[in-house]
């Protein structure tokens, strides 16, 4: 793979690349990556797609199209479910032919990995990263989204379907939970 501005962009922010899956647990090959980035982000280990931004994905907000890449930030003990969880992910975005952008809520759906209260996903700008890593990248004059996939608990979901997204984040900002312990407890 040549080096691309969103290769570039992501190793710049994130930490070189150090390893990447192209096939799931059954060795069915995928139509993107789950990439494993060097080093400590905010505490945790960071993982990402790469090659999902080739499709235009639809938002069902807007009508518009985007493409993107999804990003996690784990802690060492739940980095080994990462990749099966962004595979599930992507996999679901491509086949619904649905973009996740900021505020959308993916479950819950189950404990997302043994020994937390964690049950869904919710889409974030990835506020724990430097300002100039959440615009939007360039890569070859296509507009790549890197939203931040955010374990939450059943409760925090569901304040989220009921409140609205805005509600939920000013909650974030004011009791400030460290979202990279997907062991924290519930805000809710």
């Amino acid at each position: 793979m040549s080096r691309s501005a969103l290769v570039s962009h992501l190793e710049n922010h994130l930490g070189l690349i150090k390893v990447g899956w192209n096939a799931d647990a059954d060795d069915t090959p995928m139509p993107f990556q789950v990439v494993r980035y060097v080093g400590s982000v905010a505490g945790g280990i960071a993982f990402s797609t790469l090659g999902l931004s080739r499709r235009e994905l639809l938002s069902d907000i807007s009508g518009r199209r985007f493409r993107q890449e999804l990003l996690m930030i784990a802690p060492h003990e739940a980095a080994d479910y990462v990749p099966a969880l962004l595979q599930q992910v992507g996999l679901e975005a491509i086949s619904g032919d649905r973009a996740f952008l900021r505020g959308r809520v993916l479950g819950p759906r189950g404990r997302l990995v043994p020994d937390t209260a964690m049950e869904a996903l919710y889409t974030a700008m990835p506020v724990y990263l430097p300002e100039e890593f959440a615009d939007t990248v360039d890569d070859s004059g296509n507009e790549i989204l890197i939203p931040w996939l955010v374990p939450i608990t059943h409760a925090e979901a569901h304040l989220v379907f009921e409140e609205g997204w805005r509600k939920f984040e000013d909650k974030l900002a004011d009791e400030d939970p460290d979202l990279v312990q997907w062991s924290r407890p519930s805000m809710v």
